[in-house]
């Protein structure tokens, strides 16, 4: 009986550790299916993404070395070496004289020529037609001087099939293959008329041959094939034999796509300089063979992890099973807590526990509204993972969203109830929801969550609802995006674009990023002519014009579709150009306005601001600048009269002017115009003409008058004399005594 009952217990502890074996196994193999699904098959797709996207990569800096390297350098070559300059000379001389005759020249020709073949490896020949002189130069070394149109075509068996291309019309550039050309494989050609500068001058045409063996150094073509057409659709260049169908050409934003077609994986892309397509096909066994390879040995390594696990299972099953007979009564008895029994001794831990919770619940409470702010924040700014926080998941519900900032100029952002207006705003109370977010110290992000084709409806709704609760604000708006795939970091980047454009457009209340209109808008302008005529008026000290000028250069950003970098810096140039003037004036920014004005233009928030600030600023300039110019003015007048006073019967010339004023003789005319209000030579006859009178009246003769006051001849003197006063100086003395005749008579 004993024995019975010993065999009993035996039975019940092997069915136990069978029961938990079994436990096991079924939760291994429910472990191994998750890791299977999760680890394999998802690291599978994910690496056979990775693995499309790094080919697709290589692939596309392929095409793009191809591109810039070759065909870019290729279309380049008019532009380097056949225009206008000293450098191109030897190149554009069989143009414009034949050289059929000098040795010197054909030597010079070739040795440019043989420059751009050292300069460009993958041209494996270049030939030029001088139309103007019938001159040739194939293969860049030899020059032909064809007499007929048989020899023409001998040494330019391409210049036929171009004329004939498209009717005969003289194109300016085409690519065009030829079955032999060079080499036995096919010829890709680049053909550019290259015209003349004069319209009665004939063209220049350049052939260029790019050797098909330079692709190479950028893609393999032995296990794949290299197609290149034009943005038509004419094949130009086929490494291998093709005979698929080829995708048409993608537009041309020089990005790399990738499709299946036929059984192979054809590559594609379309420069955006060039207009060529590029296709590289290859087999699709071949090119998935190392995926393949990888994914097998990712199956195996699977494999082998599961039958280590099955391993350790056991051994660990059975540890357990030994330590649960040796250590579970003892564990329990030395803690006081026998099994079966009540355990009333846990009563103490679980109200310490207890509390302890409660502490953490109190603390996670306190955070929720900062996890919940700092949730949306991650999403506006583009750092959340792709899963969105599940605070704010209810509000993620729709598929369209739209970030709109709303400017408080007057207030602090972190004084605002940001709370409060997002209790206003529960998820699913309106047709549309909200989370607001503060997206800087002056600006308050609320981000729209919108179905699609709403948004007009939910804009307009959300502005009454913030003019009933703030006043003063400014709404800039951003893109129209999708909620999931980074969609409201994308709006809320269009939308801080966006708010760059307050400072000048400071009156409208609601700024959008779609009519802004920022992706077409200008770079660079002209506004030159502006600075020319705002210095001319400063240096003619015309406040009124200098106004008007920059009203108007302010008139043209508000409404010029400039973007705001170029506005702002055309308005730092315009406040440089001040400074300059000032300093060409002897102004000192600091003693003038107390401040260096290119620093405090930075302070400056808005267009209207810097209006009034500039004009304010130009006003004090001038001023400064025609007191000074007043003092020294005065200065400078008398010493120019005290100069011709003490040498008028000499002759005195502007050089003698400018010497004795140690200045310039070329600007001397214009600062006696400035000083005196008249030109030099009119003042100094109508001087001279009073010292005549002078001298007249005197009873001095004419010759001595001629000759004291430098005249070359006294006829030449008369002459003067009588177109000033309409008389001789011997009438003019008779005239002056008859009208002192009577006063003498009275006396």
């Amino acid at each position: 009986m004993f024995k019975n009952q010993n065999h009993s217990k035996k039975r019940f502890h092997l069915s136990i550790i069978s029961a938990i074996l079994w436990i096991n196994l079924l939760s291994l193999f429910a472990v191994a299916s998750f890791n299977y699904y999760i680890f394999h098959h998802k690291n599978a797709k994910a690496y056979k993404e990775n693995f499309l996207s790094y080919n697709l990569k290589v692939t596309s800096l392929a095409f793009k070395n191809v591109d810039q390297q070759i065909i870019q350098a290729v279309l380049n070559l008019p532009k380097l070496y056949f225009s206008p300059i000293q450098e191109n000379a030897p190149i554009l001389l069989p143009q414009s004289q034949s050289i059929a005759g000098s040795s010197k020249d054909i030597r010079s020709l070739v040795t440019e020529l043989q420059k751009i073949s050292k300069s460009h490896p993958y041209i494996a020949g270049m030939d030029i037609y001088y139309e103007a002189t019938n001159t040739v130069v194939t293969h860049f070394n030899n020059v032909h001087f064809p007499t007929d149109q048989q020899q023409l075509d001998r040494y330019l068996p391409w210049y036929t099939a171009y004329l004939n291309m498209n009717s005969g019309e003289k194109q300016d550039c085409v690519w065009i293959t030829m079955d032999t050309y060079l080499s036995d494989a096919p010829a890709l050609l680049y053909i550019n008329r290259i015209p003349r500068l004069n319209r009665w001058e004939k063209d220049i045409v350049l052939c260029a041959y790019i050797n098909p063996d330079s692709f190479s150094e950028y893609m393999d073509q032995t296990i794949g094939n290299l197609l290149i057409s034009t943005r038509e659709g004419q094949l130009l260049y086929n490494s291998r034999t093709w005979e698929g169908e080829l995708p048409p050409p993608l537009s041309p934003s020089g990005a790399t796509e990738i499709r299946e077609s036929d059984g192979f994986m054809v590559f594609q892309n379309t420069s955006p300089v060039s207009g060529l397509s590029y296709y590289y096909a290859i087999d699709s066994d071949s090119f998935y063979q190392d995926y393949i390879s990888i994914s097998h040995m990712f199956l195996f390594n699977f494999l082998l992890s599961i039958l280590f696990n099955v391993i350790m299972l056991l051994i660990i099953t059975w540890y357990n099973h030994s330590a649960y007979h040796s250590r579970i009564h003892v564990l329990s008895e030395n803690t006081g807590i026998p099994i079966g029994k009540s355990g009333k001794s846990f009563d103490g831990s679980l109200n310490i526990l207890e509390k302890e919770i409660f502490k953490l619940h109190e603390a996670v409470e306190s955070s929720r509204g900062l996890m919940f702010q700092k949730a949306i924040q991650a999403e506006l700014f583009g750092e959340a993972s792709k899963m969105p926080e599940p605070c704010i998941s209810p509000w993620l519900t729709m598929d369209s969203c739209c970030v709109v900032l709303l400017s408080l100029p007057q207030a602090d952002v972190d004084t605002l109830p940001i709370e409060e207006f997002q209790e206003d705003y529960p998820a699913g109370l309106k047709d549309y929801n909200v989370l607001f977010a503060a997206a800087n110290e002056q600006s308050l992000a609320a981000v729209l969550i919108f179905d699609q084709g709403c948004q007009e409806q939910v804009r307009a709704d959300f502005i009454n609802d913030m003019d009933s609760r703030l006043k003063d604000y400014q709404l800039i708006s951003g893109s129209i995006s999708s909620v999931k795939e980074g969609g409201i970091a994308e709006s809320y980047r269009c939308a801080a674009e966006a708010a760059r454009y307050q400072y000048i457009f400071t009156k409208d209340r609601f700024l959008s990023y779609d009519l802004l209109h920022i992706s077409r808008r200008k770079n660079d302008g002209s506004h030159l002519k502006l600075f020319d005529a705002i210095q001319k008026d400063i240096n003619s000290t015309n406040l009124l014009d200098l106004k008007l000028h920059i009203e108007m250069l302010i008139t043209s950003f508000k409404s010029g579709n400039y973007t705001i970098d170029y506005c702002q810096a055309t308005l730092r140039d315009l406040v440089s150009l001040l400074y300059r003037i000032m300093q060409q004036n002897q102004l000192d920014t600091w003693s003038v306005f107390g401040y260096d004005i290119r620093a405090y233009y930075k302070k400056i928030e808005n267009i209207d601001r810097f209006q009034s600030w500039c004009n304010s600023i130009c006003e004090t300039m001038l001023k400064q600048m025609n007191q000074k110019r007043q003092s020294v003015d005065e200065g400078l007048r008398q010493k120019i009269l005290n100069i011709i006073d003490e040498h008028l019967e000499k002759d005195i010339t502007l050089d003698f002017l400018a010497d004795q004023l140690q200045i310039r003789s070329n600007s001397a005319s214009r600062l006696f115009r400035q000083v005196m209000g008249t030109g030099y030579t009119e003042y100094i006859k109508t001087r001279k003409l009073k010292r005549a009178e002078e001298l007249i009246a005197r009873g001095l003769p004419v010759k001595d008058i001629a000759e004291k006051l430098g005249y070359s001849t006294p006829q030449y003197f008369i002459k003067v004399f009588k177109e000033n006063y309409g008389m001789t100086p011997l009438q003019y003395k008779k005239a002056h005594e008859q009208d002192s005749l009577p006063e003498r008579t009275n006396a």
